[in-house]
């Protein structure tokens, strides 16, 4: 029972684990969604001569630059949640076997146990 107890516990921390990086990807898409609007607000001052070209070449790279490193974070991220299910599931079957076993092992004993005279009695019935 220890070891189910253990497989249990090992699920909860993945699926935990999965809910963090979920929390991160979220961050991550806001952030994504801000960098956007930080490069629309920089077209517009460009547009209205609010700044020059030069700086908004400047500005732009440097948002190039976020949304790249923004990209490859949340595709690390998606892949991490990957390999998290992909364990959990092996987990997941690893719980079932054994719990069938168990609950196989469990039925046979109580059959076992069951006096022979309760057995007859049984099929009689039936």
């Amino acid at each position: 029972m220890t070891d189910v107890k253990n497989m249990i516990s090992l699920i909860e921390n993945k699926s935990n684990e999965i809910i963090t990086k979920l929390e991160i990807l979220r961050t991550l898409e806001d952030r994504k969604n801000s960098i956007a609007e930080e490069i629309n607000n920089i077209k517009t001052k460009l547009e209205n001569d609010e700044i020059t070209k030069f700086t908004y070449t400047q500005m732009l790279e440097v948002n190039k630059k976020s949304v790249d490193e923004n990209t490859e974070n949340r595709k690390k991220i998606w892949n991490e949640i990957a390999d998290l299910i992909n364990n959990m599931t092996d987990e997941l079957t690893e719980l079932k076997e054994s719990y069938n076993e168990k609950l196989q092992a469990d039925s046979n004993k109580i059959i076992e146990d069951v006096p022979a005279e309760e057995k007859t009695d049984a099929k009689k019935t039936e």
